[in-house]
């Protein structure tokens, strides 16, 4: 919240009174504020209420083995999922009690470094790349906290975020360039057993994708891409990129 408020405060004295400047877009059946900064020209007033609908804040439970720190995290209605440098993935209930360490940190076969991660949409399962693993994913199992299995990746590389897309394909985004076979494509399918479905070769004109959470996110029943340092949002239409808008 803190940020958010930051960001409102200093955009009271450099936002223009323009219609387009503030607009919203539907994720998940909600509507989602976007602030378009192009459109800034003059300054007007925005209250925190038009970015915001309501504030929840979750106290953690901690103990000696989950002091977290900065991590990175993923809010469900369950579960609350983190990934901390030199601890590992956490995961807590959504009112905050420590329930396990569900991934430690290192090498190991079922440990992380750096890993990227996406949930079920019945919140029973993790699908875990990491950047240290090059040719498999990690799948465990949220209710339990039990290593299910390995899942080939179809196209060995780096990536920067994936999602499962009901709960049989993965939509993969790489980071374009690499040399390995995952650089040469912008986004790919597959099943989870490892097998290739298709892919979009990759616009070298675009860049890299960074790995922020709305690089790879759906919109009713299509999926948007963001390329990293850009302000482009390309709309994947069947194997191909289109340009959606700039904002």
């Amino acid at each position: 919240l803190s940020t958010i408020l930051l960001c409102t405060l200093a955009l009271h004295s450099c936002l223009s009174n323009q219609e387009d400047t503030l607009t919203t877009v539907n994720i998940y059946g909600e509507s989602i504020p976007i602030l378009k900064f192009r459109n800034i020209k003059d300054s007007i007033n925005l209250t925190v209420s038009q970015l915001l609908r309501d504030v929840t804040f979750v106290r953690l439970e901690t103990k000696e083995e989950n002091m977290v720190g900065g991590c990175n995290w993923s809010i469900g209605e369950k579960y609350l999922i983190g990934f901390c440098y030199n601890s590992g993935i956490l995961q807590f209930s959504a009112d905050g009690k420590y329930i396990r360490k569900l991934v430690n940190f290192g090498k190991g076969p079922q440990e992380v470094i750096n890993p990227i991660w996406t949930i079920s949409k019945d919140e029973k399962q993790i699908i875990i790349y990491d950047s240290n693993k090059l040719k498999n994913y990690l799948c465990f199992n949220l209710d339990s906290g039990t290593f299910l299995y390995t899942i080939p990746v179809a196209l060995e590389g780096q990536l920067k975020n994936i999602y499962l897309d009901g709960d049989s394909i993965l939509i993969c985004a790489p980071i374009v360039g690499t040399g390995k076979p995952a650089g040469d494509n912008n986004i790919f399918w597959q099943d989870l057993k490892g097998n290739l479905i298709t892919k979009i070769s990759s616009i070298k004109t675009v860049g890299y994708f960074d790995n922020g959470e709305d690089l790879l996110y759906p919109i009713g029943t299509s999926y948007h891409l963001r390329p990293d340092n850009g302000d482009t949002i390309f709309q994947i239409k069947g194997n191909k990129l289109k340009l959606r808008e700039t904002v």
